[in-house]
């Protein structure tokens, strides 16, 4: 006679104030509310687990520590790389992507989160090794360059004309530098990513596998629907508004400070601004990239079009053990787990 054994099902009273807080309202204005209450109460619950206190924690810590020693390595050693066919680059326009190259590891302590909150407690997920986590941030990075890639280049196709005629009057106003930068294109396409990036990483996130992305026709009805925009709007306001947050502080609350501190102590006022614009940056990865992870797994089973698409959430090898250990024993599917 065989042992019966009771999984261990963990608490979800997330779900409930979730239920209670966002109400179904309609319209623009409805959709744009429940965003906001979402994103606030994805950021509380975040902060109320104690296991995901720690990896947080160590995540910003990481990102903090990162962005000064490639900061600092750029601006003093390698300011100009010179790449053949391409030319001469500054690296520190591009220092934020290689901080997030490197930053893999969080990346996977996200996706981690993200799962957790996605199966609910109903099915097993082992604890991932260092390793595991790299691996999978390193996926993540590269799907998340994809998306970038390609809505920068669809929406510069689709917007045509109107790219370059934005693009010149803002040189014209601000120079090349900053005019290039505000592009409308870039802003666009920027948005149209984080709104994607919901649906992309849900089908990830369950047994993270690049295949699980395709074929395209899941996609179909999810972005439209009200539940999804609620996700996708959330996701957008998170990045977006650490984005605006980070130019607020680094433009009204840092820069007055600095020129006082610099002029009486020059290192008193590098040290300050290091540390400012860490603190900045820190904030802005972990606003676009692992809030927007965690909301996936948290808010997933209320989109229809995942629900009604729903398998089995857990390990590859978990999975595949289940699926042989059924077919072998058709009479135990009946068994209470």
């Amino acid at each position: 006679m065989g042992t019966k054994t009771r999984v261990e099902r963990r608490s979800v009273h997330w779900r409930e104030p979730l239920t209670r807080t966002i109400q179904r309202s309609t319209g623009i204005t409805g959709i744009l509310r429940d965003a906001v209450l979402l994103l606030l109460h994805a950021i509380a619950t975040l902060s109320s687990s104690k296991r995901h206190q720690r990896l947080i924690i160590f995540s910003a810590v990481y990102i903090g520590v990162l962005l000064v020693g490639v900061s600092y390595l750029l601006t003093t050693h390698i300011s100009v790389v010179v790449i053949p066919l391409i030319g001469r680059i500054e690296t520190m326009d591009y220092y934020r992507a290689l901080v997030a190259i490197l930053s893999a590891p969080v990346f996977g302590i996200a996706v981690e989160i993200s799962r957790e909150y996605l199966s609910d407690g109903h099915t097993h997920l082992p604890r991932p090794s260092w390793v595991h986590r790299t691996a999978v941030g390193v996926e993540i990075i590269a799907i998340l360059l994809s998306l970038y890639f390609v809505t920068d280049l669809l929406i510069e196709a689709l917007l045509g004309p109107v790219v370059v005629l934005t693009r010149n009057v803002w040189i014209g106003i601000a120079g090349p530098t900053i005019g290039e930068r505000f592009a409308l294109h870039e802003f666009v396409a920027s948005m149209a990513g984080f709104y994607l990036w919901g649906a992309i990483f849900f089908h990830y996130i369950r047994r993270e596998r690049f295949s699980d992305l395709l074929p395209l026709t899941k996609y179909s009805g999810v972005f439209f629907s009200r539940d999804y925009a609620v996700l996708g709007l959330a996701i957008t306001l998170s990045g977006f508004g650490s984005l605006f947050i980070r130019l607020w502080f680094v433009n009204f609350v840092v820069a007055p400070i600095y020129s006082v501190v610099e002029a009486i102590n020059p290192t008193m006022g590098l040290v300050l601004g290091v540390l400012s614009l860490t603190l900045a940056d820190a904030l802005v990865y972990f606003c676009v990239f692992f809030i927007p992870l965690c909301l996936v797994g948290m808010t997933a089973r209320s989109v229809e079009k995942f629900a009604t698409q729903w398998p089995c959430l857990c390990d590859t090898t978990v999975q595949t053990n289940l699926t042989d250990f059924a077919s072998e024993n058709p009479h135990s599917s009946r068994s209470e787990w």
